[in-house]
């Protein structure tokens, strides 16, 4: 694996433990807490998960700049699985938006914490297959280059 592409994974697996960590903290302290109390829970758990888009966003741009250097057939499998990680992510964020809404209207939430954690395992599943992916792509340099 190129060295970038190895520090831009290393920053989204240690991004991945702290919003994991973030959500556990959230969801056990749930229940017992007051609104203002999740509320900041909640705004540190999606602080963690902005970190995390960005670090993904950082290794698409990495990773499709690699790709023109190099050729494009050993990048398909890593782009397919940071898409796949993208649409896991929104489907995780749509999940926050709902129950942000449902905690700022003082009503039950929609999306129960079960819903929203099968959101963050699919994440980081999608995660560690292009962890996966990406240990395995050979480079061979473009003629011309």
């Amino acid at each position: 694996m190129h060295p970038i592409l190895k520090r831009n994974v290393f920053r989204i697996m240690v991004d991945v433990d702290k919003a994991e960590k973030s959500l556990k903290t959230f969801a056990s302290n749930f229940k017992k807490c007051a609104d203002g109390e999740q509320d900041d829970h909640l705004a540190d758990v999606e602080a963690n998960i902005k970190r995390l888009d960005l670090d993904l966003c950082t290794l698409f741009s990495d990773t499709y700049v690699m790709g023109q250097r190099y050729w494009k057939r050993h990048n398909i499998s890593v782009i397919q699985c940071l898409h796949r990680a993208f649409f896991n992510l929104n489907r995780f964020l749509t999940g926050m938006d709902r129950l942000r809404q449902a905690l700022s209207d003082q009503e039950k939430p929609v999306v129960g914490l079960e819903g929203l954690f099968m959101d963050w395992f699919r994440f980081k599943k999608s995660i560690l297959d292009m962890r996966r992916a990406m240990a395995s792509v050979q480079h061979r340099r473009k003629r011309g280059i």
